[in-house]
């Protein structure tokens, strides 16, 4: 099965300082990934993003036993699905002015996923050593500068040239 990303919705839902974002396909109705928020005063914390390993279509038994024996499962991660969540996440964070996103990765995060960090990066994000905000056991974190309080002009960190 391929996925074009025009067959996907970002679904947002806000409630008190809780933002949850979940990408769905079209015609499936089929939750394939989702982004937990945190709104803290002036700054959003990314929770957690994770998009799904394998989809398998809601099947009778046979028939899920024949795409098991054919590997008809599709697996989302490393189709854009999680930049399409982040970028949801960082236009509705500007939206509301936030002065910056954040979040932080333990060890094993990144052993999960060694694409991680470089992600995150290739997002505009810096990646500091972990601070007091940081749960135990982080070991970076990731921060997006939306703007800057004193020219109220930079994006993703870096301050635009007029």
């Amino acid at each position: 099965m391929n996925i074009d990303l025009s067959d996907l919705a970002i679904v947002s839902s806000i409630n008190g300082n809780q933002w949850l974002f979940k990408a769905i396909l079209y015609g499936k109705q089929k939750s394939i990934g989702y982004a937990l928020c945190e709104a803290r005063k002036t700054k959003l914390r990314i929770m957690d993003i994770k998009i799904d390993n394998a989809y398998r279509n809601q099947r009778s038994f046979p028939k899920v036993l024949l795409d098991f024996l054919f590997s008809r499962s599709v697996n989302f991660r490393r189709m854009g699905i999680g930049t399409r969540l982040l970028q949801t996440i960082i236009a509705e964070a500007k939206q509301r002015m936030f002065s910056e996103i954040w979040t932080s990765v333990t060890k094993k995060n990144i052993d999960k996923n060694h694409f991680l960090i470089d992600w995150y990066k290739k997002q505009g994000f810096r990646i500091e050593n972990p601070d007091a905000e940081c749960p135990g056991g982080s070991v970076k974190k990731i921060r997006l500068l939306l703007q800057n309080p004193a020219s109220k002009q930079t994006v993703g960190g870096k301050k635009k040239r007029r």
